[in-house]
């Protein structure tokens, strides 16, 4: 289904109820797409699992300096808050 923007402002619920259906919406502005909705996808517990399982204990190499970084852009009054 194609909307325009000024549609989904007007009537989001009907645009959900769409979604619900698993259809989708091009919301448009003039020509230009500027939004797709649709059903959300989902993801099982079973991939979930299966994902922290592969990844524990694995985190980047940069991790540490990513970390060390971000701290010194915190100034001490936010550290001790």
């Amino acid at each position: 289904m194609k909307v325009t923007a000024t549609g989904p402002s007007r009537s989001f619920s009907t645009v959900l109820d769409i979604g619900k259906r698993a259809d989708t919406n091009m919301v448009t502005s003039g020509e230009m797409r500027i939004a797709v909705t649709g059903p959300a996808t989902t993801a099982s517990g079973r991939a979930v699992k299966a994902f922290l399982v592969r990844t524990a204990g694995m985190p980047d190499a940069d991790y540490e300096g990513d970390i060390a970084a971000t701290r010194q852009t915190v100034d001490d009054e936010m550290r001790t808050a």
